[in-house]
């Protein structure tokens, strides 16, 4: 009965019409003098009419509500909406509801298989320079120069992995505003500094007079992994410059370079090449990925441009222009 109640009240402008629509034909028929057996007649009809429309609208009002009520006890993730009603408005938008679920599903999925490759290829390389710091102490190793190697490294890995859940993060933040790029080259470069002794490599720094458009947090974090690079594969005694051409910084090194068939792939996740064979133990084949993501996102094309045995040259273009477009 209160289903009926809730019915009536959904419909009620139906029974209101109907009602009216009675009124006014039984006026008509009063004020032209018309027999009251044919308008009686005629309402019965009606009524009879009206009645088995309410009872079947009514059954699939019945209906409709049994379905909805039961999938209140149901995960609605699984139900397939749209075979729950008639109405093509409504099947409509379920089957859209559908595809968006369907895309989110997706885009999870995808997330999760790209964040659980990362770590695998993170914890893989993590782990060299503990279980170097294992050995050395196993050893009794107290060389400083060795210490200070192993936990640099392990400082990389571990600011590549927090560079790495920022840039997922649906709540970073690019602040983007005008800075010196030299001060903020100066402060990766110090970053390398040791490693610029240890391998007695000579850094050949040519100041850019350059206020640049960017994030500078991101930007020096990009210029920090494409030094890694440059000095991980120039050789001992060798020569990197850093230099400004126009808009576009330059990163050169003289070191073993890389094929050409390694250049096309160099930005793939996990992609070593040749050169990670042979430096198995330095190279992860996340560097330039990373530096690949964050340099999409500030809307900073860049080249890599290389020949074998002979070094490498990256160049970063940072014409403002290219970021007030977008």
């Amino acid at each position: 009965m209160k289903l009926f109640a809730q019915y009536v009240k959904a419909r009620f402008g139906l029974f209101v019409l109907s009602g009216a629509c009675a009124l006014i034909f039984g006026l008509l028929f009063f004020l032209y003098g018309l027999e009251p057996e044919a308008y009686g007649y005629g309402l019965t009809l009606c009524l009879v009419a009206l009645t088995i429309y309410v009872a079947r609208d009514f059954a699939a009002y019945y209906k409709t509500h049994h379905v909805w009520r039961e999938l209140l006890d149901v995960s609605l993730l699984n139900v397939a909406l749209e075979e729950t009603t008639t109405d093509p408005d409504l099947r409509a938008l379920f089957a859209q509801i559908a595809r968006e679920k369907n895309e989110l599903i997706a885009a999870g999925e995808a997330r999760k298989t790209d964040l659980t490759d990362y770590f695998t290829l993170w914890i893989h390389q993590v782990k060299l320079p503990v279980s170097a710091m294992r050995l050395m102490l196993a050893n009794h190793d107290l060389n400083e120069a060795d210490w200070k190697k192993q936990i640099f490294a392990l400082e990389r890995y571990l600011g590549m992995v927090l560079a790495y859940l920022r840039m997922k993060s649906d709540s970073t933040d690019y602040v983007i505003r005008m800075f010196s790029l030299d001060s903020m080259l100066r402060a990766a470069i110090r970053t390398f500094s040791t490693e610029f002794i240890y391998k007695k490599i000579r850094l050949s720094f040519t100041p850019t007079g350059l206020e640049v458009l960017s994030d500078e947090k991101w930007l020096q974090f990009v210029v920090e992994q494409l030094l890694s690079n440059a000095i991980k594969y120039s050789a001992l005694g060798s020569t990197i410059e850093m230099y400004a051409n126009g808009y576009d910084l330059v990163i050169e090194d003289h070191g073993c370079g890389i094929s050409a068939s390694d250049l096309k792939r160099i930005r793939e996740k996990g992609f070593t090449g040749e050169n990670g064979r042979v430096h198995k133990e330095e190279s992860s084949g996340l560097g330039l990925y990373l530096c690949e993501q964050v340099l999409a996102r500030l809307h900073h094309p860049f080249v890599i441009e290389s020949t074998l045995n002979e070094g490498t040259r990256v160049v970063l273009r940072l014409d403002p222009a290219l970021l007030e477009r977008e």
